[in-house]
């Protein structure tokens, strides 16, 4: 029987491989988004995943200011901001990437 039970967990060890490429090839199937022209209706009521949008910004402008250092809890901080802008009715229209300059430049 022990041919058998090695299949089994075979099998068994292999299912999060075969579930991770499913998942992988789902994945190539996803839409490009140009966060250019993406404003806050769109990134909070459309299918998007915001959480990983919001990863993208913090890492684009952490580039730009060529700081490779990342404040987890700043950046959560960040987000619940840019989510309170965003939802805002007279916000709506705003261009993500003008919304992150708005809510985030340093204060004068």
């Amino acid at each position: 029987m022990k041919p058998a039970s090695s299949q089994r967990s075979l099998a068994i060890l292999s299912f999060p491989f075969f579930l991770g490429a499913f998942l992988v090839s789902e994945a190539h199937g996803q839409v490009t988004v140009d966060l250019s022209k993406l404003n806050c209706e769109q990134l909070y009521f459309s299918k998007l995943d915001s959480r990983t949008i919001s990863t993208w910004l913090s890492g684009f402008y952490h580039g730009k200011k060529n700081d490779p250092v990342v404040d987890v809890q700043k950046m959560k901080d960040n987000t619940e901001k840019l989510r309170r802008f965003c939802f805002q009715n007279a916000n709506m229209k705003v261009p993500v990437m003008d919304a992150v300059e708005r809510v985030l430049a340093p204060q004068r």
